[in-house]
């Protein structure tokens, strides 16, 4: 038999203990005003695959397995409706191959199964196609209304876009806040160990360990006012100036800064600005602190007082 086209294929397994020598006991038909009932009970459980096939139209109920079939049970013809007959179709060693039900044509059908009793319910005519004309406001209303679920949806999707990319931003921000942290830590501890190196007169380690600190951080004030002086004691003047203003261009309040550029103009030999800055470090400072007393000191040597 050639397949045209499997319009319904409906596997129905009983996996409940399988007899073999299970057997089609009735074959009975019904119909209401719509429907005709075609009923095949067996006296045991047994799987059964119902499909339809066109071409020409036809149901076939087929159960797997060895199945015997009493010998008053033939084929016969109904003629309800789109149902033209049944028939039985037996195959090698006399045992039931499947049951065929032709049809005019393809119809729809269901199919159910209520223990050993197998139902297949078959429309005497096909549903009507109903057409239905919808004026033009309700077309424009339905399209309107498409066109509003259509925007809500991808206001939907770009809101949670938006979401999801804030929620990215946010990591981001985290992760790159903390690793902010861990390199502060480490330009903190870079400074300390070049502050060590300096206080035992090893500056070419102290440069080394400053410099770092600023690499790890370049806002790190402290670190910048550090390498001056350790600049300065090398003699490179012009290079710890830079580096001084530097810490004040981060931190302009760090008076410390003002006593080292004091003492390095001296050392240059600029009077002037020598007492522009030991001036400021002398305003800025708390009048009880020390190195406030020096700076208002140096103010009146450099005044000539």
């Amino acid at each position: 038999m050639k397949i045209y086209k499997t319009v319904a294929f409906i596997f129905l397994f009983c996996w409940t203990s399988f007899s073999q020598n299970a057997g089609v006991i009735d074959v009975g038909l019904s119909e209401t005003k719509n429907y005709v009932f075609i009923k095949v009970t067996f006296d045991a459980p047994v799987p059964v695959i119902c499909y339809e096939l066109e071409n020409p139209a036809r149901i076939v109920i087929d159960p797997i397995g060895d199945v015997t079939i009493l010998d008053g049970i033939g084929s016969f013809f109904i003629e309800k409706g789109m149902v033209k007959q049944i028939r039985r179709v037996i195959g090698a060693g006399g045992k039931l191959d499947f049951f065929v039900v032709d049809l005019q044509e393809s119809v729809p059908f269901d199919f159910r199964r209520q223990d050993n009793i197998k139902v297949v319910s078959i429309r005497k005519q096909k549903p009507p196609i109903v057409v239905a004309v919808k004026p033009e406001e309700e077309i424009e209303k339905k399209e309107t209304e498409r066109l509003e679920r259509l925007a809500r949806r991808e206001a939907e999707e770009q809101r949670k876009i938006q979401e999801e990319q804030e929620r990215q931003r946010k990591r981001q921000e985290a992760v790159a806040q903390r690793e902010q942290e861990r390199k502060k830590r480490e330009a903190l501890r870079a400074r300390n160990r070049g502050l060590t190196y300096q206080r035992r007169k090893n500056l070419g380690k102290a440069e080394e360990y400053y410099r770092k600190a600023i690499h790890l951080d370049p806002i790190f004030a402290t670190a910048y006012h550090d390498l001056g002086t350790v600049l300065s004691d090398k003699g490179k003047y012009d290079e710890a100036e830079k580096e001084f203003f530097k810490a004040l261009e981060i931190d302009s309040g760090n008076f410390k800064v003002h006593s080292s550029l004091g003492k390095l103009y001296e050392l240059k030999g600029d009077r002037e600005k020598a007492l522009e800055h030991w001036r400021i470090r002398a305003k800025m400072g708390d009048p009880f602190d020390e190195w406030t007393k020096f700076a208002e000191k140096k103010v009146k040597e450099l005044e000539g007082k």
